[in-house]
């Protein structure tokens, strides 16, 4: 008679590991363990390594900031160094202003032909206010190189 109710429980065999077997298996979780510690040892030593490397960094760039900071002060306070410095800008103001009359004196100078040439070839009167406006811009050219050459007889600094 088979009855469906409550009986005992059949379990499943146990799996049947040998003792070697367990051994064996602790010995490889204990190889792994010595292994990963050898690991983080050596990640210690490269980490320490790494610090030593970056302080010793830190202090060269620390001394070479350190000498051209000195060495920039220094420049300022050396007075020909300062003073070939007002006088490089100061040329490089005049090569600018030169350059920019230059460009004026070549724009009257077309507009004088472009005159110059309407007037023969039409017969056309030139207007009263064509040449004044003419007139003023070269005397505004002639007054900027005036100071132009007057700035540059003068002493600098």
């Amino acid at each position: 008679m088979t009855s469906s109710g409550p009986g005992p429980a059949v379990t499943p065999p146990p799996t049947a590991i040998t003792k070697l077997q367990i051994q064996l298996h602790l010995h490889h979780l204990q190889q792994n363990a010595s292994d990963l510690r050898a690991q983080l040892l050596h990640l210690r030593k490269l980490q320490l390594h790494s610090l030593d490397t970056m302080k010793m960094m830190m202090k060269r760039m620390e001394t070479e900031i350190n000498v051209r900071v000195t060495e920039a002060v220094r420049k300022q306070e050396d007075p020909l160094h300062r003073q070939r410095a007002l006088v490089e800008e100061e040329r490089q103001r005049y090569l600018n202003e030169e350059e920019m009359i230059v460009q004026q004196l070549n724009d009257l100078e077309k507009a004088v032909e472009e005159l110059q040439r309407d007037l023969s070839l039409n017969q056309r009167l030139v207007a009263g206010q064509e040449l004044e406006e003419k007139a003023l811009v070269l005397r505004r050219l002639g007054e900027t190189l005036t100071d132009l050459k007057g700035e540059n007889l003068r002493p600098i600094g």
